[in-house]
């Protein structure tokens, strides 16, 4: 993601699969983000995941699309509550962490 004012790098949004407890790639398909915290709250995360959502959904035709989220990242809870996306509570299945599982259908 770029600031389009300054050309600057500010954050990123990606679509992959998720890797399970030992690295390697499972058939469950993932949104995740990462913003510079200078630009938090300013709606750029929730602006661009409602994009990558519909590529992933309509354009991929994904059935689901999770999102695996620290329980103390309370930000990113709430971008994924704006997203629609329904909590599924914890998972200790990927990552190698206990971490809340966020989910969306098609």
């Amino acid at each position: 993601m770029i600031d389009q004012k300054n050309n600057q790098i500010i954050g990123s949004i990606i679509l992959q699969n998720l890797p399970d407890n030992y690295g390697y790639p499972t058939p469950d398909s993932e949104i995740g983000w990462h913003l510079r915290r200078d630009y938090w709250g300013q709606g750029y995360i929730t602006e661009a995941a409602k994009v990558i959502l519909e590529y992933g959904l309509i354009t991929l035709q994904l059935p689901i699309i999770y999102a695996v989220v620290n329980p103390d990242n309370y930000r990113s809870i709430r971008v994924t509550e704006r997203l629609g996306m329904q909590s599924m509570g914890l998972t200790n299945k990927y990552y190698d962490t206990e971490a809340l599982l966020f989910s969306i259908e098609a």
